[in-house]
C-alpha cells in the first residue's frame, strides 16, 4: 500500500517509451541495433564473399553461418530457448553447431569429399568451419574466374546442407549423399547458366567439372 500512496504521477499526457533508444522513439533501426548487441555482433562486418553468382540468400546464409548465427541447436539454447534434443540429429554424436553441422558432421564430410572429387580439389582437405572453407578457396592458385566458381559450389554446398538437415529435422525425411550433391551441382548450372549468362555451360560437361575453356 505504500508504494502506492508513495507514487507520484505528472501532469500530461501519458505516452509510450522506447528505452533502447536515446529519445525515446522507437523504430526498427533501434531493435535491430539491439539484435546485434544482443547476438554480440555489434558493428556488422563486411561479408567479402559476397558473389552475385549465386541469389541473395544464399550470400546472407552463408554470412550468417560464419558468424555463428544461424538457429542451430546450440545457438537456440544460448539464446534460452528450449531444445529437447541437442544433439545433431543426423550423426547423433555431438552438440549441433554451425560448424559441426556444415563441416564437422559425418553426413556433411562425406558431401564435402563429393563435392571435392567434382571439383577436382585434394581429398586431403578437411573444414572445421564455414569460413576456413571460403578461406580455403580464397587461398587457391588459379584465375579469379575460376576461383569465383569454386566460391559459388562451396557456398551452395553449405545452403544444401542446411536445407536437407531442416527437412529432416521437420519434416523427418532424410536426403542420401547423392541426393545432397545432385542438388548442389544443378543449383549451381542453373544460376551460372542464368545469372553468369555462361551460355556456352552444357550439362554433360559440367558434371564433369570441364569448364576450363569456359571460365578462364
Amino acid at each position: 500500500m505504500s508504494y502506492v500512496t508513495s507514487a507520484k504521477f505528472k501532469v500530461g499526457e501519458d505516452r509510450w517509451v522506447w528505452n533502447a533508444a536515446d529519445r525515446g522513439e522507437f523504430s526498427v533501426e533501434n531493435v535491430r541495433k539491439q539484435i546485434n548487441k544482443q547476438d554480440g555482433v555489434g558493428i556488422e562486418e563486411e561479408w567479402k564473399h559476397w558473389k552475385h553468382w549465386v541469389p541473395p540468400k544464399i550470400n546472407y546464409f552463408t554470412w550468417r553461418t560464419t558468424l555463428d548465427k544461424i538457429p542451430v541447436k546450440q545457438e537456440l539454447i544460448r539464446r534460452g530457448i528450449p531444445v529437447s534434443y541437442p544433439l545433431c540429429s543426423r550423426c547423433e554424436v555431438r552438440e549441433e553447431s554451425a560448424g559441426h553441422l556444415i563441416c564437422e558432421c559425418t553426413m556433411s564430410k562425406s558431401i564435402w569429399r563429393y563435392v571435392l572429387v567434382w571439383l577436382k580439389l585434394p581429398l586431403s582437405n578437411e573444414f572445421r568451419s564455414c569460413n576456413e572453407a571460403l578461406e580455403f578457396v580464397k587461398g587457391l592458385t588459379g584465375s579469379e574466374e575460376w576461383k569465383k566458381v569454386l566460391n559459388v559450389v562451396f557456398q551452395t554446398t553449405m545452403w544444401n546442407i542446411w536445407k536437407s538437415r531442416n527437412e529432416k529435422e521437420f519434416d523427418g525425411y532424410t536426403h542420401t549423399e547423392n541426393n545432397i550433391v545432385e542438388a548442389i551441382m544443378s543449383d549451381n548450372f542453373i544460376w551460372l547458366k542464368s545469372r553468369l549468362k555462361l551460355q556456352d555451360i552444357v550439362w554433360e560437361r559440367w558434371v564433369d567439372f570441364n569448364i576450363r575453356d569456359i571460365v578462364r
